[in-house]
């Protein structure tokens, strides 16, 4: 990945500061177990910092049901107002929401689940919305096994 920074001649940033709270970290004390909710939340803001300062308010948080039976990731930036050269700049918010949910174990997962071949499904909600909340790009499916 590439990540270029260049400066605008008027009123340039002149330090980007990353404040960051880890506000929740629920992990399961032994990994090679499956069994128990995983979760992380973190909040905070991304400041341009020059003769104006934007700030980015942003909050994600993600977790996941014991054997990963569910996730959901939640992701929200939101520029706060600010005035710029006389003009007022609204808050712009841009939501990143995604549930993914899996259908076919009603039991804990075993090692011959993994090289058995059965029907499972997923079922995954994905939305993007951003400006007044009112554009949104919303996909919504199915992914089942083929066997």
């Amino acid at each position: 990945a590439h990540f270029m920074v260049s400066r605008s001649q008027v009123d340039p940033v002149e330090e980007v500061i990353f404040e960051f709270d880890l506000r929740k970290f629920q992990y399961m004390e032994n990994p090679q177990k499956i069994m128990g909710e995983k979760s992380i939340a973190v909040v905070g803001n991304i400041i341009f910092s020059g003769l104006i300062n934007r700030t980015h308010h942003v909050e994600m948080e993600f977790a996941a049901a014991p054997m990963w039976t569910k996730s959901n990731f939640d992701l929200e930036i939101r520029r706060m107002p600010f005035m710029l050269q006389s003009k007022n700049y609204p808050e712009f918010p841009i939501l990143f929401h995604m549930n993914n949910r899996y259908f076919g174990f009603d039991r804990p997962i075993l090692f011959k689940d993994l090289t058995s071949v059965e029907k499972h499904t997923v079922h995954s909600n994905m939305e993007l919305t951003w400006g007044h909340l009112d554009q949104k790009i919303k996909i919504e499916g199915d992914h089942k096994t083929t066997a």
